[in-house]
């Protein structure tokens, strides 16, 4: 049986959100936590079995979820990363809460903030054998961050408007996860913190991916039709998601 971890990055400081932790928002009479975790526990099939690795530092939230996941507990792990570490950000929290060597299954990485309309792209990852890292991406007007390919599609890096100043007027739209090779993830996380920090002391996970790429690793995107999630940074966005916006 292949067994996949599923990191889900819970440990952001939500300050756009007014500090609350989006995780715990309601979607469909359960957590938005809850709601991801299920997601894939339906997903499974005979061969491939998910565990679950949260990263959080917020003990409200394990708390807040014991009771709903008790039936599937014994598939979740929770870490949390190291406080003594100057750095911050999804790269760092995976390599500061050893997260990524817990076991050497793949590993999916996913957003705590999602929504996961169509299952489908959860299996199109299972169904990969990657080199490094696979991205389900979608391609959109003025993404806030764009993954750029080259002529065969293998992602190069990243492209993040808050960053750059401006947005492209078409571009490669991750969907929040992303499957990541143990070893590869693992040398990748290792590499990155030993280069100068560039933003505001934040190591970002798609910062991974530039360095897969100049390692000459297989990276590969799982091009979709349309968004399998939908994602949210403030109180407005999720109102629309549940369909309460003014």
């Amino acid at each position: 049986m292949k067994i996949i971890d599923v990191i889900i990055m819970a440990n952001g400081k939500n300050s756009r959100f007014g500090g609350n932790a989006k995780c715990l928002e309601k979607y469909e009479d359960m957590t938005i936590l809850e709601h991801i975790i299920r997601k894939f526990y339906a997903t499974e099939i005979t061969d491939i079995r998910f565990n679950f690795i949260i990263i959080t530092s917020n003990s409200e939230i394990r708390s807040s979820v014991r009771e709903s996941l008790s039936d599937i507990s014994h598939r979740i792990t929770w870490v949390k990363p190291c406080r003594i570490s100057i750095y911050h950000g999804t790269a760092s929290d995976i390599y500061l809460s050893g997260a990524n060597e817990l076991s050497d299954n793949p590993k999916i990485v996913v957003w705590s903030d999602i929504i996961i309309d169509y299952t489908v792209i959860i299996r199109k990852l299972m169904e990969v054998n990657t080199g490094s890292v696979a991205i389900p991406v979608v391609l959109e007007e003025e993404p806030y961050a764009s993954v750029l390919v080259d002529e065969n599609y293998t992602p190069i890096k990243f492209h993040l408007s808050k960053i750059e100043g401006y947005s492209l007027r078409k571009g490669w739209h991750d969907q929040c996860m992303f499957l990541f090779n143990h070893e590869a993830l693992r040398d990748a996380l290792e590499q990155l913190l030993m280069l100068p920090v560039t933003y505001e002391g934040e190591l970002d996970l798609l910062q991974v991916v530039e360095i897969m790429y100049k390692n000459g690793l297989k990276n590969s995107v799982i091009r979709l039709d349309y968004n399998c999630v939908r994602s949210f940074n403030n109180k407005y966005e999720f109102s629309k998601i549940i369909g309460d916006a003014k």
